[in-house]
């Protein structure tokens, strides 16, 4: 499976996806800590009241503000920056307190960190570089994957923030580990095995009511295995990944049949049976607990469902 590459962030989801829902009017609530210094990039940014703030600007409205909708405006003039700009940041005051603002209590810093995050990773972002600097987007998106990735609290706190219920901090969450994976898909797998837990909270994704959610998390657990290291596909299973699969793949094949229906349930189903069978071909033990488990009959009956669904 291939990784998102949307540069802007409001993605065009899969053909079985809906849209993304518009973001609600934030509510105040309290606010932690805030960025502090930044390596490259120097254009404009977004600001408040129609203004155009430069790096500099911002960087120091970010540092001095104590009012929450400042923080945010600023926040948000950063983002229209990390979208418009190859940014390169290092960790203390950059990266790392990005990262600590994914998990931000105000749901409109955390998803705006994140979605930060994302562009930053992103070597295609921005689509538009100067002619002088052809390749300034995968220098940057290489360079700040490699920070991000070079402290190992990082990457669990991200995903950490998929504990929340909240569509685009878990969105924009699944994004990012997409792009670490692309970028650096050893160690990013490296990563994940030295925090269980953040597996833990990927698989959970994959039994979020919301289709759009559901379907990024799969994607992302078939872009995850292929070069994944046994002992990384041995925890995926052992923390429910076969049970959870086959839970969407019950749900699709009992679900009422419609034209418009078909063509994307097939598709899902086609990333469930290729997800479970990148995790029975990564590890004896996956294959005995397939076995022991009653997953193969389970399997088995889902298949057999569906085949009377078909013939009626």
């Amino acid at each position: 499976m291939k990784p998102h590459t949307s540069s802007s962030l409001t993605p065009t989801p899969p053909a079985r996806a809906h849209a993304l829902p518009p973001l609600p009017v934030p509510t105040p609530s309290p606010m932690a800590s805030l960025l502090g210094s930044l390596l490259g990039g120097g254009g404009g940014g977004g600001g408040g009241g129609g203004r155009r703030l430069s790096a500099k600007q911002l960087l120091e409205r970010l540092g001095s503000a104590t009012q929450l909708d400042d923080r945010r405006e600023a926040l948000e003039g950063f983002k229209e920056l990390s979208q418009s700009e190859a940014l390169r940041l290092i960790d203390r005051g950059g990266i790392g307190l990005l990262v600590s603002l994914a998990a931000d209590p105000d749901t409109v810093l955390a998803r705006d960190a994140l979605e930060i995050l994302v562009n930053l990773c992103d070597v295609a972002v921005p689509a538009v570089l100067p002619e002088d600097k052809p390749h300034a987007n995968r220098v940057a998106g290489e360079h700040n994957t490699d920070v991000l990735l070079s402290n190992a609290v990082h990457l669990p706190a991200v995903l950490g923030a998929l504990q929340e219920d909240d569509f685009y901090i878990r969105f924009h969450a699944l994004a990012l580990l997409q792009r670490l994976l692309a970028n650096a898909p050893d160690r990013t797998h490296a990563a994940l095995l030295a925090a269980p837990a953040a597996v833990g909270y990927v698989l959970g994704l994959l039994d979020d009511e919301r289709e759009v959610v559901r379907n990024e998390a799969l994607q992302l657990l078939c872009s995850l295995m292929p070069l994944a290291p046994p002992e990384l596909a041995n925890i995926l299973a052992f923390q429910g990944a076969f049970e959870q699969l086959l839970r969407i793949a019950e749900a699709i094949s009992g679900g009422e049949a419609s034209d418009t229906a078909d063509a994307g349930a097939a598709a899902v189903l086609r990333d469930v049976l290729e997800a479970i069978g990148q995790l029975l071909a990564s590890h004896p033990a996956n294959r005995r607990l397939f076995v022991e488990g009653e997953c193969l009959s389970c399997l088995l009956y889902t298949s057999d469902a569906a085949d009377e669904e078909d013939s009626v």
